[in-house]
């Protein structure tokens, strides 16, 4: 392996892109070759301004992609960069300093794996509730992977979108759909539009050309996890959409929505049972697993008419 190129989009992340990038510059360079490639997707805000600023002091590549959606972004990263291996990260997430070494020395122990998991923990800006904390650590909630999870294969599921790495020489001809799981997209929330889970449908489609998955417990990154996104109702709504890309990345099928449709009232049932019981975390997961149920159900059922 010769270099690595780090791939960071960006729509209207001004609020943490900062933060991101501080950390990033703090990042031990591994030996040979790398780069950094920061793609701003079409942000009205400040985020091309702290970009350039970034690409100026650090030698940084900055592009600009005006077709808003995640996968445009990621995309034209990809065919920018120059690197053998692309790590992707980002705008709301600290990378710890032996981050990217990490990644690198996994690269070049397993010459067999073609895509490398990151873990994900979460970065409070104020206390969380504990339900909510329970679920982070169990790699349920705000974008964190299992705290117990070791290294080794893993679910192309599991692949946090914000924290993984790709060899070159594995894509092919596989780029992130630009169609129904294209975050941020300009019709996105729609109905049948684009509604996320383009990180899921990018890795599964590498996994299904026989590209292992592993996961790298030492390429940490920390997620900024605001003040509005620890309410309940936040983090239900973020499951109902965690679902809906979910069903588009497995087909979508009716008889998933069927399964779907029995499972909602399941969990609801257990929730209720659980929160009696006073157990906080237990119930929000069972709420969790009907509200991405009940995603799978509307996408499946609406994108037929049903």
């Amino acid at each position: 392996m010769t270099g690595c190129s780090i791939i960071i989009p960006s729509r209207n992340g001004a609020d943490t892109l900062g933060a991101a990038l501080d950390a990033l510059a703090q990042v031990e360079r591994p030996e040979g070759a790398w780069e950094i490639v920061l793609v701003d997707n079409a942000s009205c805000d400040a985020t091309p301004d702290i970009m350039r600023r970034f690409a100026t002091a650090h030698g940084a590549q900055f592009l600009s992609e005006p077709r808003p959606g995640k996968s445009h972004a990621l995309n034209r990263g990809i065919e920018a960069a120059q690197g053998d291996l692309l790590i992707f990260m980002d705008d709301d997430v600290l990378p710890v300093p032996h981050w990217a070494q990490a990644y690198v020395e996994a690269a070049e122990s397993s010459p067999h794996v073609g895509v490398f998991a990151g873990a994900v923990r979460p970065h409070w800006v104020a206390p969380p509730p504990e339900w909510l904390e329970m679920l982070a650590q169990a790699g349920r909630a705000c974008g964190c992977t299992d705290l117990g999870r070791h290294a080794g294969p893993v679910d192309p599921i599991e692949v946090k979108g914000g924290n993984f790495a790709v060899r070159r020489s594995a894509l092919g001809d596989v780029r992130f759909d630009t169609g129904a799981t294209n975050f941020g997209a300009a019709n996105f929330g729609a109905g049948g539009t684009p509604i996320g889970g383009e990180d899921s449908q990018f890795v599964r489609a590498l996994a299904q050309r026989g590209q292992a998955v592993h996961f790298v417990p030492q390429a940490i990154v920390a997620h900024i996890v605001g003040a509005q996104e620890m309410t309940l109702r936040h983090q239900l709504s973020r499951f109902v959409r965690i679902g809906r890309g979910a069903a588009v990345v497995d087909g979508g099928g009716l008889g998933g929505a069927a399964l779907a449709a029995a499972k909602v009232p399941v969990f609801g049932a257990r929730s209720a049972m659980r929160y009696a019981r006073a157990d906080r975390a237990g119930a929000a997961m069972a709420l969790a697993q009907a509200a991405m149920n009940l995603g799978r159900l509307s996408q499946s059922v609406g994108k037929r008419g049903v």
